[in-house]
């Protein structure tokens, strides 16, 4: 480069840097002293060349200033983000940016600052700004860094979300000044909220899982202690009936009408939530309650399906009163009293209360004893003759089991047959039924008596062991007896569940010489038709047909006419429940040859069935 003048420096002899100090030092000072070792062309000529390289020096140093800048700006434009730089002052300003921050807000360069200059506030999603705001406030306050995920406002009208990142770095005019680094973060956000809606929600119907129920109930009665709250289980009856009859697609419309209006319901009061299948809970201040009203509300609902058919839904009512306890142990407190009604079509929800509560500590204790009770034998046979209907003549028995306990002593089987099938416990109950009974067979058969048939109950949970065939056939084996003389009872509703599984093994216990007997006839939602496929040698006739108010008649016509088809399909019939002479009479009318039932004889003990029959 050129300099503003030129120097002629050829010949000059060079000079040491102490000189030239030397020289330097002496025309600051004004001396002439100068002279006396250096000539004064030769002065003039050091201090031109001076002049010339401090020049060029300061204009590479700006020009490499400028490089660096240059550098500098592509690289923070290039980064993978926003960089900005924000003074926190009654607003928060932009002062600097780079090119991709205005990007992220959908805005050119100019754009964004004319925003920028309203503050960063304006740039916020309205939700996300309090926090935003708590967070700026706090880490000045704690000077510390600055971080945060919020939603923007994009120009377009959308919400991306973006990681937010910030270190103050120095202040002016007492505003602190930070330098922050932004990141989009929208599709990890989409991801991150997708995989909790799926942890969190019910894929059906929208409304809480099961899990988060009870995480969010909780929440809400800890936040809430001085409020007085109920939690209500809810249940569709029969609901498997209704998906046989109309299909999973009608079934799940069922469920999702049930979620939505549970969920505008306890919008702003309380939490719903589904628990499982057709099993839901809300839970909400005790002063909104009124069953009956939505219980209507449900109901006018469900007409929207337009399903030719009665849609029942049934509730279980606990009033906390101890937020400790836990949510899944108020959900089964309100379940239990929900069982009290299912089936019920007049009585649609019931409460929980301290008689329930003394019934279900009953039940712990119950449970608890109930493994010793079978290894002691406290479990006795009681037998229930099966009659003719003309003479009365015991033509079998039915093996029923009574709980002679050492300290409660006699315990009717309702009180522990229900609590038994929901353990699972009922399976070795049956086993002993079972083999009691037919040691029972066998003193007859040794004792050389003519054998009377005994039946015994085959709970549905027994289907589903593989090996129910077997052992049955090793125990009548065993005790060398006759199939046909150890008949075996299956309530209707089990035909009705399973039928596949059910079907096949009650054929197979067919052809091993077993009876089979369909128990409780008529008390569901069995049918004429499912008598012509169902492995059944022996009807059971419940009579709850007669029960109530007949006036029509079409109770006894029914009665009569499975009668008369039972016939046409040569299987025996026999009447259970039978208590009064006019019943017995009306069963004799329509030719039903076999009755059981209190009329007859109570269920007895095993010495006195003997006494009846031999």
């Amino acid at each position: 480069m050129q300099s503003d003048f030129e120097i002629d420096t050829s010949g000059t002899e060079k000079t040491s840097r102490d000189e030239w100090n030397h020289i330097m030092e002496e025309l600051k000072s004004g001396s002439d002293n100068i002279l006396d070792s250096y000539s004064t062309d030769l002065v003039i000529q050091k201090v031109y060349k001076m002049v010339e390289k401090n020049y060029l020096e300061r204009l590479k140093l700006e020009q490499d200033l400028e490089d660096t800048t240059i550098r500098l700006a592509a690289l923070i434009n290039s980064v993978p983000g926003g960089i900005l730089t924000c003074e926190v002052s009654d607003k928060m300003k932009i002062v600097y940016c780079n090119d991709a921050v205005p990007t992220l807000w959908g805005y050119t360069k100019e754009e964004f600052f004319i925003l920028g200059k309203q503050g960063v506030q304006s740039l916020i999603y309205e939700e996300d700004w309090e926090m935003v705001h708590e967070e700026i406030l706090s880490a000045i306050q704690d000077n510390r860094t600055l971080e945060y995920i919020c939603r923007i406002k994009h120009k377009d009208g959308f919400y991306p979300w973006v990681h937010v990142i910030g270190v103050k770095f120095k202040e002016e005019n007492n505003h602190p000044i930070f330098n922050i680094v932004i990141i989009d973060v929208t599709k990890e956000k989409e991801n991150e909220l997708k995989f909790r809606y799926m942890a969190e929600y019910d894929s059906l119907t929208g409304i809480y899982n099961r899990d988060t129920f009870f995480r969010k109930t909780k929440e809400m009665l800890n936040q809430n202690k001085n409020e007085k709250y109920v939690l209500i289980h809810w249940d569709v009856e029969r609901f498997k009936v209704i998906n046989d009859l109309f299909g999973n697609k009608v079934g799940d419309e069922i469920l999702k009408e049930i979620a939505r209006y549970f969920e505008h319901s306890m919008k702003d009061i309380g939490i719903a939530g589904r628990l499982e299948t057709d099993h839901f809970a809300v839970c909400f201040p005790e002063k909104y309650l009124d069953m009956d009203a939505t219980i209507k509300q449900i109901n006018n609902n469900f007409k929207a399906i337009h399903l030719s058919y009665e849609i029942l839904i049934h509730a279980g009512v606990y009033f906390i009163d101890d937020i400790s306890v836990p949510v899944n142990i108020m959900c089964d407190r309100a379940q239990l009293a929900l069982m009290t009604v299912k089936g019920n079509y007049i009585r649609r929800y019931a409460f929980y209360d301290k008689k329930l509560r003394d019934s279900i500590l009953g039940e712990q204790e119950l449970k608890i004893d109930m493994h010793g009770a079978l290894e002691k034998e406290q479990f006795e046979i009681y037998i229930q003759p099966k009659c003719k209907m003309e003479g009365k003549q015991v033509i079998g028995g039915e093996s029923l089991v009574r709980w002679l306990h050492p300290v409660k002593g006699m315990i009717s089987p309702k009180d522990f047959i229900p609590l038994f099938e929901k353990s699972g416990f009922i399976v070795k109950l049956d086993a002993y039924v079972w083999e009691k009974t037919c040691q029972l067979i066998a003193k007859w058969k040794k004792e050389g008596h003519e054998i009377t048939p005994l039946s015994v109950n085959v709970s549905r949970i027994n289907f589903f062991n593989p090996k129910l065939c077997d052992q049955l056939l090793e125990l009548v084996q065993k005790y060398d007896i006759d199939p046909k003389y150890l008949e075996l009872e299956v309530t209707e509703s089990v035909y009705i569940q399973e039928a596949t599984l059910i079907y096949g093994v009650l054929e197979k216990l067919q052809s091993l010489g077993f009876h089979i007997l369909m128990d409780d006839f008529g008390s569901g939602y069995s049918s004429l038709n499912m008598l012509k496929d169902a492995p059944v040698d022996i009807i059971k006739l419940d009579l709850r047909f007669l029960s109530g108010d007949d006036k029509k008649g079409r109770g006894r016509d029914i009665l009569s006419a499975v009668v008369q088809m039972a016939k046409v399909l040569r299987l025996q019939v026999i009447a259970e429940g039978v208590e009064t002479e006019e019943q017995a009479k009306f069963l004799k009318d329509i030719q039903c040859d076999y009755a059981q039932g209190y009329y007859y004889s109570r269920p007895v003990p095993v010495d006195t069935f003997e006494k009846m029959v031999y």
